[in-house]
């Protein structure tokens, strides 16, 4: 196990290697980079964190081939399309992650937008309960999921409660909120990033990299407590949470 100023030192040493312009072209990020309205770069992000895991030119390609079959407007697409629209996506497969799967989160989706206020709204509102990252994601899962889903979809959405780490949503978090004149999406147009020096250390610091800091055991679904990231629980972390006033 890491002592608290090797932990640190490590997270400090990895946003130097990941958190550069350079990274953009190997990394999922590019996926919601490439749009400017708000609705369609956390819709893009959160379809296309679901699916990375494995080789990152798979998930991008498949990420890209998912954003061209909602005709690269995720957010007008799902606005204006009912499921007799989505038979051209029936061949998608990413790993285990099938069309079954991927209509049914078209369809939560849906449903979040038009009866929640959208993901950013799901996620502050879940957020507000205590102010913890593990409010937000356990409270998303729930909303996610309010509509029934078969065993094998909801495997596909981590839920914190049971212990998960929640990799992919705290990486989808970590798209949402990041401005730091390197990697950002468009600070204007997505999540705020002044949400405390707490949260960038928990995510910001720690998942920055897709797929090379699986193992670090510091991440905000499941992470260790230290001087400089203090939890007694999974999630567990203090923070103040401050949407763009944009968005």
């Amino acid at each position: 196990m890491y002592s608290n100023d090797e932990l640190f030192s490590l997270l400090e040493e990895k946003v130097k290697q990941y958190n550069h312009p350079g990274f953009i072209e190997t990394d999922p990020i590019q996926i919601p980079r490439q749009f400017s309205n708000k609705e369609n770069i956390e819709i893009a992000g959160f379809l296309s964190a679901t699916i990375a895991w494995g080789q990152r030119p798979t998930i991008i390609k498949n990420a890209n081939r998912l954003m061209q079959g909602m005709d690269n407007n995720p957010a007008g697409f799902l606005k204006n399309s009912t499921e007799t629209d989505w038979s051209h996506l029936s061949g998608f497969k990413h790993r285990t992650f099938n069309s079954s799967d991927l209509f049914f989160n078209i369809f939560f989706i849906q449903h979040i937008y038009k009866n929640h206020g959208g993901l950013e709204q799901v996620f502050t509102t879940g957020f507000q309960t205590d102010e913890t990252i593990f409010s937000a994601l356990a409270y998303f899962r729930t909303v996610f999921f309010e509509i029934n889903s078969p065993p094998r979809t909801q495997k596909h959405v981590s839920d914190v409660t049971r212990n998960s780490s929640a990799k992919r949503l705290n990486m989808f978090l970590r798209w949402m909120v990041r401005n730091d004149n390197a990697v950002e999406i468009n600070p204007q147009l997505s999540f705020d990033a002044s949400i405390g020096r707490s949260y960038r250390k928990c995510i910001a610091r720690t998942w920055a990299p897709t797929t090379h800091t699986k193992r670090l055991e510091s991440s905000c679904g499941n992470h260790r407590s230290t001087e400089k990231i203090r939890s007694s629980r999974p999630g567990k972390v203090r923070l103040r949470f401050v949407w763009n006033g944009n968005i």
